[in-house]
């Protein structure tokens, strides 16, 4: 059988190391603004922060929000319901709701206002009658 003999490797000596080549700018500026480095934002991320503050701020004030009552109906303030009765046309209901008023103007501002092609109306029809 044969032998190995494996020598130790001679110690290196370590050199002192030189520090890296600094400018002279570098040199004479406080190292406190050699340590702080500058953040610089492209457009890209300027936008994304942008959307990022805008959706935080949205979701905020949809949580904030008071939640309304599920199963109710507001009506305008300035308008009233009817309920067409048997016998009754657009032009009599016109008359009644507007006395002082042409009953043409009228029925051309229910027309209008119920989306009521031709003006026919069925009795138990609701309709909005505007103040």
């Amino acid at each position: 059988m044969a032998t190995v003999s494996l020598a130790a490797p001679a110690a290196r000596r370590s050199r002192p190391r030189r520090p890296a080549a600094v400018s002279t700018a570098a040199r004479r500026a406080p190292r406190q603004a050699r340590t702080r480095a500058r953040l610089r934002m492209t457009r890209r991320g300027r936008l994304v922060v942008t959307l990022l503050l805008a959706a935080v701020a949205f979701a905020g004030l949809a949580l904030v929000r008071v939640p309304g009552i599920a199963g109710t109906t507001t009506t305008h303030p300035l308008t009233r319901a009817v309920t067409v009765q048997p016998g009754e046309s657009l032009w009599t209901i016109a008359e009644q709701v507007a006395p002082g008023v042409d009953p043409r103007l009228t029925v051309a501002r229910l027309e209008e206002v119920n989306n009521l092609p031709g003006g026919l109306v069925q009795a138990g029809q609701l309709l909005v009658i505007p103040r």
